[in-house]
């Protein structure tokens, strides 16, 4: 399955597509995934630095991304997969291309915070050679959500 797609940079035109993405899954579990923004000019909108899109016969299967931090850090975001492609290898493929940027671009280290209720992403980080830190582990800027309470590290130097 993991041949049949395409790893393709974000396009503002795939949005709609991600938004129904994260409404599917975030109906799969009973606690919240994200927290709902009032639309709001005076909230800035960050783009990571890379964010890329797992396409499967033209529709978003799912999302990673990450974004620098100080001292050669960063933070790894939005790793959403349909349930239908999980456990293909789609996962692993879009986190193959994150560590390929991570190690051209000379991160040393990849963070990432995670919610108690999604055991199986907590499986690949850890199949993944992510550790499992305690929260002040983390980098001085790394951004909190505060719905994770499960953070992970993993160094490439």
């Amino acid at each position: 399955m993991a041949d049949n797609i395409n790893i393709v940079p974000y396009d503002i035109l795939h949005q709609p597509q991600i938004d129904m993405l994260m409404m599917r899954i975030s109906k799969e579990f009973s606690e919240p995934i994200f927290i709902l923004k009032p639309n709001s000019t005076a909230i800035p909108v960050v783009m990571p630095d890379l964010y890329l899109l797992a396409i499967i016969n033209d529709n978003v299967a799912g999302t990673i991304s990450l974004t620098k931090l100080n001292g050669g850090n960063s933070v790894l975001k939005k790793m959403f997969l349909h349930k239908d492609f999980r456990k293909k290898g789609i996962a692993k493929k879009l986190l193959m291309e994150v560590m390929d940027w991570a190690f051209e671009n000379k991160i040393k280290a990849i963070y990432l915070g995670t919610m108690l209720q999604f055991i199986e992403a907590q499986k690949f980080y850890k199949s993944n050679g992510f550790e499992k830190i305690s929260i002040g582990m983390l980098p001085e800027d790394f951004p909190i959500n505060p719905l994770d309470t499960i953070f992970y590290q993993l160094k490439l130097v």
